[in-house]
């Protein structure tokens, strides 16, 4: 008998119906939470297991891998993910059309969807697990910006809030389907063995997951601004990528990332020397396209194919700063620098 493709029955055939994990790229999996651990002062480590996570991944390093947590909002029961699910098996277009259609639904009910990178990943049979089913952390920043903005810290407040035995909705990756090119994975370093990495405490995580992945062979600088000492993590890596951990206190965002970045070039210009000329006075060099942060999102990552590649995140205005001063300023080819504004002070977390 000859084999039909699915996509060819869908095409005469609307009411079609497949398992999720054979045709949704994305995954909404339940999970619960394990355990809960303070970390430093101002984040909160939340282990996430379930055995649906035997589905999860990208069949490779998962790096500085986002995936979608959502929210809950408070009384609501309806499962607006239904579809997504492992076990799921829905017409073809729920597949697609999931996203547009949780936007139709009244935030008191559908909840927020927010963005983090994993801090952690152990797959089932880990000695280190709380039981046999996969898990993996998630590190939160429990700060609340003041004044409160309207939509904002409603991530926090549930991480705050969050109990052993609770759960849960996160989309991420179905390992059936994807591979390393993932979207959700933005550190590509290409050739590049020279790094620098910045950002603050909100890609922290990221930053830590990225440098516990690295091979031997990396060298370079990683500068991580936190609010406070006790926000200093434990990162062990094969790298020789050196960390710098800056507690700002109660200063604003970017006070010690942004000169501590500058400080390091002028004292190791070596770092980026192959992909910088020293320009002329009032000159800049480098292609380089301002984004209006308050209008447009922040966000631009690249492959590098050269020895130097700069991976820079955080709050949307430090980074815009970091990354003119690398690529106007000093010229680095634009090329060889991802930037990523994980938030913008003043406006509602995304």
């Amino acid at each position: 008998m000859t084999d039909v493709r699915t996509d060819e029955i869908a095409a005469t055939d609307e009411s079609f119906r497949v398992r999720a994990l054979d045709a949704a790229s994305s995954l909404a999996y339940e999970l619960t939470v394990g355990a809960r651990t303070t970390v430093g002062a101002n984040l909160v480590r939340l282990t996430l297991t379930s055995p649906e996570l035997r589905h999860f991944g990208v069949g490779g390093p998962l790096l500085d891998l986002r995936v979608k947590l959502i929210i809950p909002a408070p009384g609501s029961t309806r499962d607006l993910f239904a579809a997504l699910r492992p076990d799921a098996v829905a017409e073809l277009s729920a597949f697609d059309g999931w996203y547009r259609d949780w936007l139709q639904v009244d935030t008191a009910e559908r909840g927020w969807m927010r963005t983090y990178s994993i801090r952690a990943w152990r797959g089932a049979g880990h000695p280190g697990n709380l039981g046999p089913d996969p898990e993996l952390d998630i590190d939160m920043v429990l700060h609340l910006e003041e004044p409160v903005v309207p939509g904002s810290g409603v991530a926090a407040r549930w991480a705050a809030a969050a109990q052993v035995g609770d759960t849960i909705t996160m989309l991420g990756p179905n390992a059936r389907l994807v591979g390393p090119e993932y979207g959700g994975i933005e550190f590509r370093p290409g050739t590049a063995r020279r790094l620098l990495l910045a950002g603050d405490e909100t890609a922290l995580p990221a930053i830590c997951a990225i440098l516990e992945t690295l091979p031997a062979g990396f060298t370079g600088h990683a500068l991580i601004e936190v609010p406070h000492a006790e926000d200093e993590q434990r990162v062990l890596s094969r790298s020789d990528v050196e960390v710098t951990w800056l507690a700002r206190g109660d200063a604003p965002h970017g006070t010690l990332l942004d000169p501590a970045v500058r400080a390091l070039i002028q004292e190791r210009p070596e770092l980026i020397r192959e992909h910088s000329a020293e320009p002329a006075a009032g000159t800049s060099t480098g292609e380089f396209e301002e984004v209006d942060i308050d209008s447009t999102i922040l966000w631009e990552t690249t492959e590098s194919n050269g020895p130097f590649y700069a991976w820079l995140a955080g709050e949307a205005g430090v980074i815009t700063t970091l990354r003119r001063h690398l690529v106007k300023e000093l010229g680095v080819d634009r090329h060889q620098v991802s930037f990523m504004g994980y938030w913008r002070k003043g406006r509602a977390e995304g």
